[in-house]
């Protein structure tokens, strides 16, 4: 077998067949971070819509009982709710219009802000974590937050 000098290496390189073959794998790579890329982005937009799903089905339950029973009965179920269930993942917090918080799993109520959605960066050992939050008014003197890590 002959060996290779420098010329041989050289027409490789100049060669149709290898700028194909490097065209080709540039192009499959690129399509391959594009299929990446679509799938990471729908998967994302999904979680983000079944998390304000759920953030939305466990603030309705928290209201139907505010709207029976006022606010000793909300008090009492947001109480029981973290008491029973073990999903660490759940924020609720009630507070009045002092801004204290009469019941839930916050120790210091959100900030203020415009919009009823928002972003709450919570404090948790080992790390911290985003909690997406929804705001409800009851009535002028109460607010319920309710969101999920």
């Amino acid at each position: 077998m002959p060996i290779p000098d420098a010329r041989g290496a050289a027409a490789v390189i100049r060669s149709t067949v290898l700028r194909l073959a490097i065209g080709y794998a540039v192009l499959f790579a690129g399509s391959a971070l594009l299929l990446a890329g679509y799938i990471y982005w729908t998967t994302d937009s999904y979680l983000a819509r079944q998390t304000d799903k759920t953030i939305v089905a466990s603030a309705d339950g928290l209201i139907e009982r505010f709207r029976s029973g006022g606010i000793p009965a909300l008090v009492r179920a947001i109480e029981t709710r973290l008491a029973e269930e073990a999903d660490e993942d759940e924020i609720i917090a009630l507070t009045e219009a002092g801004r204290r918080v009469l019941a839930g799993n916050l120790e210091t109520p959100p900030p203020e802000g415009e919009g009823n959605w928002f972003e709450l960066e919570i404090v948790r050992q080992p790390v911290n974590s985003t909690v997406r939050v929804l705001r409800i008014a009851l009535g002028p003197s109460h607010t319920l937050y309710v969101g999920r890590d």
